[in-house]
């Protein structure tokens, strides 16, 4: 049976008139109510939880509004297209962000339910009305990303229509690439996970083996071949020398932290890394397909004949 999954988005601030919007099988929902303990105990006692309703509690703090994905099957399903649209909110230059757990039902319902199956079964009004409550429904959740952690972008926590529907085209865009090809399916996971690691060194490499698993032929003169490959798929003309120079230094980054060699890593480096994988991503999208080195090596060369 086809279903709507909601999934509570961390740290992210919707800018826009009204309370949703609606683009296709997605909705982004500002965040109404506040949610209590009691209400999460509730869920615990008279519904579905695949996980503790404490961590629940605790996750759901930094959340202003979530995503309603319908028409699906399974939760596995909306996950994976929950995965490509955040991938298409970081190509609008979104902050990483946390997707803490997913249920059947909208926090802006469920919000309340404690005191509301207690109205209900005293014949008197909730103080938050909803359609919502234990005696007509059974929400059901599941775990997401359980912890606090992740590499933010403090300043790109906004939200407003056009990246919401931008995301959106990516989202139906990139599922159908993704869909039967493993290498994208290991970019999409990478940019979820890669953000949640607990310092820029381990970020940065985890970063790497997606790049890395776009170009599987590269097995020497790595650093050179690699940036080379990057800079035809994601540049232009005059372009590529820059973001050929810039991939070079990101990959000298990323071998000084295998080896132990590095110092200090920063935001800024992190950063650099992140912004090449999404440079990746766009280009794969743009194009339709990911190429593999042979095309990018023939472009090259008759380029510059």
């Amino acid at each position: 049976m086809k279903q709507t999954y909601f999934f509570p988005l961390s740290f992210l601030i919707p800018n826009f008139e009204g309370e949703t919007i609606n683009v296709g099988q997605f909705s982004l929902r500002k965040r109404r109510w506040d949610t209590s303990t009691f209400d999460f105990a509730t869920l615990a006692t008279k519904h579905k939880l695949h996980l503790p309703y404490q961590l629940m509690d605790v996750l759901i703090g930094k959340c202003n509004c979530e995503l309603a994905i319908a028409g699906k099957d399974t939760f596995e399903a909306a996950a994976d297209t929950l995965q490509s649209f955040r991938l298409g909110l970081y190509l609008q230059g979104v902050s990483p962000f946390l997707v803490p757990y997913s249920t059947t039902e909208s926090i802006n319902d469920y919000s309340g339910v404690n005191e509301r199956d207690s109205a209900i079964s005293r014949g008197v009004l909730p103080k938050i009305e909803s359609a919502f409550s234990s005696h007509n429904h059974e929400l059901e959740a599941w775990p997401m990303e359980l912890t606090t952690q992740c590499m933010v972008i403090p300043s790109a926590f906004g939200l407003n229509s056009q990246k919401i529907e931008s995301a959106v085209a990516f989202a139906q865009a990139w599922g159908e690439l993704a869909s039967d090809n493993p290498t994208l399916q290991v970019v999409t996971r990478t940019s979820a996970s890669a953000v949640v690691l607990g310092s820029y060194e381990q970020s940065i490499l985890h970063i790497w083996t997606a790049i890395e698993a776009l170009f599987k032929s590269v097995s020497s003169e790595v650093n050179f071949r690699l940036s080379l490959y990057l800079a035809q798929l994601c540049a232009e003309g005059e372009a590529r020398k820059v973001f050929h120079s810039n991939a070079k230094s990101a990959y000298n980054i990323r071998s000084k932290i295998a080896h132990g060699a590095s110092k200090k890593v920063t935001f800024e480096q992190w950063k650099q890394a992140w912004d090449l994988l999404l440079a990746s991503v766009s280009a794969i999208e743009k194009r339709g397909r990911l190429p593999n080195e042979e095309d990018l090596l023939d472009e090259l060369l008759s380029a510059s004949t």
